[in-house]
């Protein structure tokens, strides 16, 4: 049972060079990190359980972008790299609640995995906004700092979780 690319360090070279902003999009870069899982389950008399449990976080990197220019610049990576920690403490949740989850039948149990990763992913939406907005997208480097020892913090803590970030 395994989170994966928990540690990764992202690189621009993830990231598709563009010229000019996607249309509605006010920023210099945008990453979109996902957390699919895969598992197994066995069934007992009266319950499904999940075993062979793996979550892995991966950049849908078709989707990340950087504008091309001045923009690509190691504070604005950082704050792209938190935005991938923020996702990767999301996915250490949505692990640890899928760790031994049961259900009465396969139907139950992947409703209960459906619940669980709606809830983590409603929580990693809103961290990211409160971090864009209290960050200005990284232009606050102070509040980028703060920002960053916080996700930090969270994720050496192996019980770290989204909610303990500002």
């Amino acid at each position: 049972m395994a989170v994966n690319n928990f540690d990764n360090l992202i690189s621009w070279s993830d990231f598709m060079p563009v010229a000019v902003r996607p249309p509605g999009s006010n920023e210099d870069a945008e990453i979109i990190v996902k957390f699919p899982q895969s598992y197994d389950y066995s069934l007992g008399k009266k319950t499904a359980i999940i075993t062979n449990l793996t979550v892995d976080i991966i950049m849908a990197s078709p989707e990340c972008w950087v504008l091309n220019s001045q923009a690509k610049n190691m504070d604005l990576l950082k704050h792209e790299q938190g935005h991938y920690d923020i996702t990767a403490l999301g996915a250490r949740e949505f692990h640890a609640g899928l760790t031994g989850m049961s259900a009465a039948n396969e139907e139950a149990l992947k409703k209960k995995i459906r619940k669980l990763r709606d809830s983590v992913q409603a929580k990693i939406n809103r961290a990211n906004l409160n971090y864009d907005n209290q960050t200005n997208h990284g232009l606050k480097t102070p509040l980028q700092q703060t920002w960053n020892k916080e996700i930090d913090t969270a994720k050496k803590n192996p019980k770290g979780v989204v909610n303990d970030l500002p």
